[in-house]
């Protein structure tokens, strides 16, 4: 649901009773009610962003923390050679980490709480932890890197 005051926002919501209209002639008068499980609106759109720095500030626009938890549209992503690869961020202490290597073409993706090397699920061997992001700038940084990386994070944005 999409309210024109909140443009770029919207409400994940369901019906809360059946309805029924009324007809008077060519016209149907209906209420609709609505009820959510959220009390987040969320952005319309996918935010994604690049880094190529072991440290860096992401901007979480929205009003609301992201706690990849529960908002599974969040993905970080690392391409490149790893060993011991840990990701802190500095503003709220949310730590993740991973205990094997990765290759210069390898890619590590965090996405809600499940981690994969190469598609496969490496969750065994990581600190079984996620990381959040508090509403403002998020400053990052990327331990355990053996060569370049790049860094992608792919998020929705949420507001109270």
């Amino acid at each position: 649901l999409q309210e024109s005051r909140a443009v770029g926002r919207r409400w994940l919501v369901r019906l809360a009773k059946p309805f029924s209209a009324t007809q008077i002639r060519q016209y149907g008068i209906f209420e609709l009610e609505f009820i959510s499980a959220s009390p987040f609106a969320e952005s319309t759109y996918l935010s994604e962003v690049n880094y190529t720095q072991n440290r860096f500030l992401f901007n979480n626009q929205g009003t609301a923390p992201i706690n990849m938890r529960a908002q599974r549209d969040t993905s970080i992503r690392i391409t490149g050679a790893t060993n011991g690869l840990s990701i802190t961020n500095l503003t709220n202490g949310s730590t993740w980490s991973y205990t094997g290597t990765s290759d210069a073409n390898g890619t590590i993706e965090l996405r809600g709480v499940s981690s994969t090397k190469n598609g496969n699920s490496i969750f065994g061997a990581t600190n079984m932890e996620v990381i959040d992001f508090e509403p403002g700038p998020n400053d990052f940084i990327i331990y355990g890197t053996t060569g370049p990386v790049s860094v992608n994070i792919e998020t929705r944005f949420y507001y109270l």
